[in-house]
């Protein structure tokens, strides 16, 4: 028994862009997924939910998350520790930022905050 599907050039146009676009991200995804690394808290992250990251001038990850900083160090993770951290309100990080002088700022709904 044969099967025959006949499609309208338009069909085939169609067809032709979506096998492209299913191969490049196959090819993508196989390039960048090698690089990929997840991080938990198995891994010392403060907190599963990640609210924002930050690499800095010298290459460092920061990762605000609804419990603090962590720094990543390429092998392990480590919770950022403020000058003084008892002065942080609020463990909830919306974003971290870099001065010109590099010095690293936390954001919270409270306030900003120097590490």
């Amino acid at each position: 028994m044969k099967i025959v599907i006949k499609m309208n050039p338009s069909q085939i146009t169609q067809l032709k862009i979506l096998s492209l676009f299913l191969f490049f991200m196959h090819w993508t995804l196989e390039i960048f997924s090698q690089d990929l690394k997840f991080l938990t808290t198995n891994d010392g992250l403060a907190s599963s939910a990640v609210t924002c990251v930050h690499q800095s001038e010298d290459g460092m990850l920061w990762f605000g998350t609804l419990d603090g900083v962590n720094l990543y160090l390429g092998d392990k993770v480590r919770r950022a520790r403020m000058k003084d951290y008892g002065s942080l309100k609020g463990h909830i990080i919306e974003q971290i930022l870099e001065t010109e002088t590099n010095d690293i700022w936390i954001q919270t709904a409270y306030g900003l905050y120097k590490l």
